[in-house]
């Protein structure tokens, strides 16, 4: 899956069209990583909870393009165009996630030289340039206070299955600041793509998503 980075990256560039206070962004921005948060990938949390819980997702398979945003997105539609932006980010999260790993899988198997190579290694190549892509950003959400944080927890409860404390947002915030998230490889070689390739890739996405979801006054 593309790392906190490359979501909060993502984020902020379609957070720039939408003209959020200051506050809000940050709501917004935290939707971003939300989905992950209680998987425990990155960072241990208290509650741990399935992938496919989180990201909506009982059935994917790679290379198929996965509706979890849609099933998100038809539990949480009034919420998304009423309510805090937490929730469009976690709908634009869900987006994400399919979006790179649908266009990977598809990239990968246009490639010759990797025409017989292992199935159970496909994943890999998708996580080694992600990676690389990864190591260009450095970002939080930019948490001040226990107060803010408490008021950003507040606003994700209202998200099943989220669960999470103001201690341990900011502990996760902190460590996003320290970049301790950022990707430590050493090669510095995409194996399908580039960095213009997966600059492309996000103004695309982002385009399509604000099409989909917010209309054309955002496209």
């Amino acid at each position: 899956m593309p790392s906190w980075n490359i979501h909060l990256e993502a984020g902020k560039r379609l957070s720039k069209k939408l003209n959020y206070s200051p506050a809000e962004e940050k709501e917004f921005l935290l939707g971003n990583i939300l989905p992950d948060l209680n998987n425990g990938y990155l960072y241990p949390v208290a509650k741990i909870k399935s992938h496919e819980e989180t990201h909506f997702t009982p059935d994917s398979q790679p290379g198929v393009l996965c509706e979890s945003f849609e099933n998100f997105y038809r539990q949480n539609s009034d919420k998304i165009k009423k309510e805090s932006p937490i929730y469009l980010g976690y709908l634009f999260h869900l987006y994400l996630d399919s979006y790179y790993n649908y266009s990977a899988y598809q990239a990968i198997g246009c490639r010759k030289e990797y025409d017989n190579y292992p199935a159970e290694k496909i994943p890999e190549i998708k996580r080694h340039d992600f990676w690389l892509y990864d190591r260009n950003f450095h970002h939080s959400i930019n948490i001040d206070s226990e107060v803010e944080s408490e008021k950003l927890v507040h606003a994700a409860s209202q998200i099943f299955p989220v669960e999470t404390t103001a201690d341990e947002l900011l502990k996760i915030d902190q460590k996003l600041k320290d970049g301790t998230n950022i990707s430590e490889k050493d090669d510095n070689k995409y194996l399908y793509s580039s960095f213009e390739g997966f600059e492309n890739l996000t103004d695309r996405l982002i385009l399509d998503f604000s099409k989909q979801y917010l209309g054309e006054d955002y496209a």
